[in-house]
C-alpha cells in the first residue's frame, strides 16, 4: 500500500508501530550519557530556584581559613603553612567547649618543618597529644594510584555486605596523615572528588575500593561514628535503619540546600576568631566566641582563601569551599535528607504513555483539541516534576519528557505535512542537492525571483585547494580522476553544509564556500574556522592510502572575513548566486600562501580578531600578497584553545618572539630562535622558511625595513 494511503487512513496498525518505534527510541535515548549530562542542567536549576535552607543542619559549623585568618597569622609572624601547634590549640579549645566532633579538611601527610626556634617534632607532638586527648577528631586522606606504596592496615577498612567482586578498584594506595596523627585521631576519611564532565561537583563516592578493601569518604566516615552493618545494592546502601540512595551504582547525589559559601546556608567562622577565643580562654579573658556556642556542634575546619586551592564549582555556587561539600553531605545523612531517584523502568513507562497520548490526540482529534491536549500535557508534566521536587525532593527527569512530547508532536506534524504537501517536499529535496538548504528555504518562501544585482554584507569566505594535485594527475585516467575528486568533495561539502555554509563553486581541485550569506549570521567566522578544523581532523583520522586520503591530507585552506558583494551575478540567461570583492580575493591568496609555509589553514587578521578567544592561532608573517598593495598579517589556525597542547603553546610563543625580532630587523637573533625551532622536536617548517628569509636579508640588507614581505607569486 502506498505511503500516502497509509498516512490518510491513519490505520491502527501504523499508529501502533509508530508508538512502539518512538517508545523504543526514547527508552534508548534515556539511557545515553548525553541525556544524563543535559538533565543535570535542570537539576542545577532546581537546586538554585527551589532551596530548602531551613532543612540544613544548624549544628554544623565551618571554620574558615580565609584571607583574614592568613593576614592575622602573618601579623603574628606565622606564615602558611601554619605550625601544627595552631591546630593543637583549637582542638583543645573545641574539645573543652564540648563539641560533638571535629573534622579537619586539611592534609597532614608530612611532618611539620622547623621554623626558627620552633621545633617541628615538638609541634607535631602537641597536635598528636591534642588528638589523643580529644578523641573527637576525623582527619582527611586521599586515595591515590601509587604502585610503590600499599596500605597495610594503616586505615580502618569499611565492611560492606553484597558488594560484588567486580566492583572497580580505581586506586592502589592512599596519602594519609602521619603515624602520630592517624593513631591518635578518632578516624581518617578520604576526600577524593571527581566532578561531572562540565566541571561541576554533584555526586561523590561514599566509599573507595583500594585493592580489595573499602575505605570511607570523610563525611560518611564522620556520620558512621562506628562500624555498622552495611548492605550494598546498586541503588542504595542500607545501614541499620538508614537507606542511602546511590546513582550509577557507586556515587551519592548531594542534596544541596541553597547558596554556598560565606553568607550562605552554613555558618562560617574565621579561623582567626577561633584562635583568639582559644588564647583568651587560656588567659581567662572573654573569648571572641562563647564556648557555649560550640557545645554539641560538629565543627569542620578547612580552607576558603583562593590561594589555598580548595574552592570547587557546585550547584550551590561557582566558588564553593571544599569543606561545604562535606558539611552538606553530613547534613543530608544526619537528617536522612536524600534525593529520591525513580527507577529507569518507571520513567520509561511514563515515556510510552506520553507518546501514546500525543499519537492518539493528533490521529483522532481535530487540530485545536489536539493542541490543547499537547499544551495541557506540557503544563501537567512541569507541575508534577517541580511539585514533587519541592515537596519530596523526587528527581523526575525533565528533558527526556519534553523531548518525548516534542519529538512525537513533530513527527505527527511531519506525517501530515507529507500527506498534504508531498509534491512541494519532493521539489525541495531535489533542489537541496545543489544549493544550500537555507537558500532553498529563501527561494521557496520568496514570492519573487532573485534578480541581477547584489548587496554588501560582512561574511567569511573559505577557499581550498589540493597541494601537488598536478603531479598526482599524471598518468591518471580522466574518469578515474573525476570519481576520486567526487568522493573527496562529498565529505568536504557535507562538513560545509552541516555548519551552515553555502557551497559557492568548485574550482577544479578546490572549492569556495561562503558563511554568513544568504542568511545573515553573526558567527560566520567561527563557522568557517570550525569547518576547516573539522576537515583537518577528518583528514588526520584517515589511515588508508587511497585518493580520498591523499587529497584530504594535502588540502590547503584560506579563510578571510570582510565586506563582500553577494547576489545573482551573470547575464539574464545565466547567473550564479556568488560573492565578489577584496575579501574574497584575499581569501584565495591566503589559501596559496599555505604552499610557502607548508601549512594547512591560514586565516586573515580580521577573521583572527573575531575568533581569537575561541581558537588557537599562530601569527606567521606580515606580507603583501600578489595583487594587493596593502600589507596583511596572516595567521595559522591550529585548533580550539580549550584543547591546546602545552608544547604547541610553547612553539607559538617562541615563534612569536622570533617573529618580533625579525620585524624589528634583528635578523641574527631571530634566526637563532627560528633555527632552534626547526631543529627541535617540532621540526617546524614555517621556522625554516623564516630562517632562510633571515639569512637572505642578512646577506642583502634592506634599505628601508618595515617588517613586511612581498609575495611575487599567488
Amino acid at each position: 500500500m502506498p505511503l500516502t494511503k497509509i498516512l490518510k487512513l491513519k490505520s491502527r496498525i501504523f499508529n501502533f508501530a509508530l508508538w512502539i518505534a518512538l517508545s523504543l527510541l526514547l527508552i534508548v535515548a534515556n539511557r545515553l550519557a548525553l541525556f544524563e549530562q543535559i538533565e543535570t542542567t535542570s537539576l542545577d536549576f532546581r537546586f538554585k530556584n527551589f532551596t530548602i535552607a531551613e532543612r540544613a543542619d544548624s549544628n554544623i559549623v565551618l571554620i574558615s581559613i580565609d584571607g583574614q585568618s592568613l593576614e592575622f597569622a602573618n601579623q603574628n609572624s606565622t606564615f602558611w603553612p601554619w605550625p601544627r601547634e595552631f591546630y593543637a590549640l583549637v582542638t583543645d579549645y573545641l574539645t573543652a567547649c564540648q563539641v560533638e566532633q571535629i573534622i579537619f579538611d586539611i592534609q597532614f601527610y608530612e611532618p611539620d618543618y622547623n621554623r626558627g626556634d620552633l621545633d617541628s617534632y615538638a609541634s607535631d607532638m602537641k597536635f598528636a597529644e591534642a588528638l589523643k586527648s580529644s578523641g573527637l577528631v576525623t582527619l582527611s586522606g586521599q586515595a591515590i594510584s601509587d604502585s610503590t606504596h600499599k596500605l597495610n592496615n594503616e586505615l580502618q577498612a569499611f565492611q560492606m555486605e553484597n558488594l560484588p567482586l567486580s566492583y572497580p578498584s580505581e586506586f592502589t594506595s592512599a596519602s594519609i596523615p602521619i603515624k602520630e596523627f592517624r593513631e591518635n585521631a578518632r578516624s581518617v576519611g578520604l576526600i577524593n572528588i571527581t566532578p561531572d564532565s562540565d566541571g561541576v561537583i554533584r555526586r561523590v563516592p561514599l566509599f573507595y575500593k583500594i585493592q580489595s578493601q573499602l575505605y570511607t569518604q570523610i563525611a560518611f566516615n564522620a556520620w558512621l561514628q562506628e562500624q555498622s552493618q552495611a548492605v550494598y545494592s546498586p541503588r542504595n546502601i542500607k545501614i541499620n535503619d538508614s537507606v542511602i540512595p546511590l546513582v550509577d551504582g557507586k556515587n551519592y547525589l548531594i542534596n544541596w540546600y541553597g547558596k554556598g559559601g560565606v553568607g550562605g546556608i552554613f555558618k562560617y567562622i574565621p579561623f582567626s576568631a577561633l584562635v583568639q577565643s582559644a588564647v583568651a580562654s587560656i588567659y581567662q579573658e572573654k573569648p571572641v566566641l562563647s564556648s557555649s556556642f560550640f557545645a554539641g556542634k560538629t565543627v569542620i575546619i578547612g580552607a576558603t582563601a583562593p590561594g589555598l586551592l580548595d574552592l570547587k564549582t557546585t550547584p550551590a555556587g561557582k566558588v564553593t569551599p571544599g569543606m561545604e561539600i562535606w558539611a552538606t553531605i553530613l547534613s543530608n545523612l544526619n537528617k536522612s535528607d536524600f534525593i529520591t531517584i525513580p527507577s529507569n523502568y518507571l520513567i520509561e513507562i511514563m515515556l510510552t504513555l506520553i507518546v501514546l497520548l500525543i499519537i492518539v490526540s493528533f490521529s483522532y482529534l481535530k487540530a485545536l483539541p489536539a493542541h490543547l491536549v499537547l499544551l495541557s500535557s506540557i503544563i501537567l508534566i512541569h507541575l508534577v516534576i517541580f511539585l514533587t521536587w519541592i515537596n519530596n525532593r523526587l528527581f523526575l527527569p525533565w528533558f527526556i519528557f519534553i523531548i518525548a512530547i516534542l519529538v512525537t508532536y513533530l513527527i505527527m506534524l511531519l506525517l501530515n505535512y507529507l500527506a498534504e504537501g508531498k509534491a512541494k517536499s519532493r521539489l525541495k529535496r531535489i533542489f537541496s542537492r545543489y544549493v544550500h538548504p537555507d537558500l532553498v528555504d529563501i527561494l521557496i518562501a520568496s514570492s519573487q525571483d532573485f534578480e541581477l544585482g547584489g548587496k554588501e554584507v560582512e561574511a567569511t569566505v573559505l577557499f581550498s585547494d589540493i597541494y601537488d594535485f598536478t603531479s598526482y594527475c599524471e598518468n591518471k585516467r580522466p574518469t578515474q580522476l573525476v570519481a576520486e575528486l567526487n568522493a573527496y568533495f562529498e565529505k568536504f561539502t557535507d562538513i560545509i553544509l552541516s555548519n551552515h555554509g553555502m557551497l559557492d563553486k568548485f574550482t577544479g581541485d578546490g572549492l569556495m564556500a561562503l558563511f554568513g550569506s544568504p542568511l545573515i549570521r553573526a558567527d560566520h567566522a567561527d563557522l568557517a574556522c570550525k569547518v576547516a578544523l573539522e576537515h583537518k581532523k577528518y583528514a588526520d583520522s584517515l589511515t588508508t592510502e587511497d585518493a580520498v586520503s591523499f587529497f584530504s591530507k594535502k588540502t590547503r585552506i584560506g579563510i578571510n572575513t570582510g565586506t563582500v558583494i553577494i547576489g545573482n551575478i551573470g547575464s539574464s540567461q545565466r547567473a550564479d548566486y556568488t560573492a565578489i570583492g577584496d575579501a574574497v580575493n584575499l581569501s584565495a591568496r591566503l589559501e596559496g600562501v599555505n604552499k610557502l609555509f607548508k601549512t594547512s589553514i591560514i586565516i586573515g587578521e580580521t577573521t583572527r580578531e573575531i575568533v581569537r578567544h575561541k581558537y588557537l592561532c599562530r601569527e606567521l608573517d606580515r606580507l603583501k600578497v600578489k595583487g594587493k598593495n596593502e600589507a596583511t598579517t596572516i595567521y595559522e589556525l591550529i585548533g580550539e584553545k580549550e584543547n591546546a597542547d602545552a608544547k604547541i603553546i610553547n612553539l607559538i610563543e617562541q615563534y612569536g618572539k622570533a617573529l618580533k625580532l625579525y620585524q624589528e630587523a634583528n635578523f641574527t637573533e631571530a634566526s637563532i630562535i627560528f633555527k632552534d625551532l626547526h631543529n627541535s622536536e617540532y621540526h617546524d617548517y614555517p621556522s625554516l622558511v623564516m630562517l632562510e628569509r633571515c639569512d637572505f636579508l642578512l646577506k642583502n640588507p634592506p634599505q628601508a625595513w618595515d617588517g613586511v614581505f612581498t609575495l611575487t607569486v599567488k
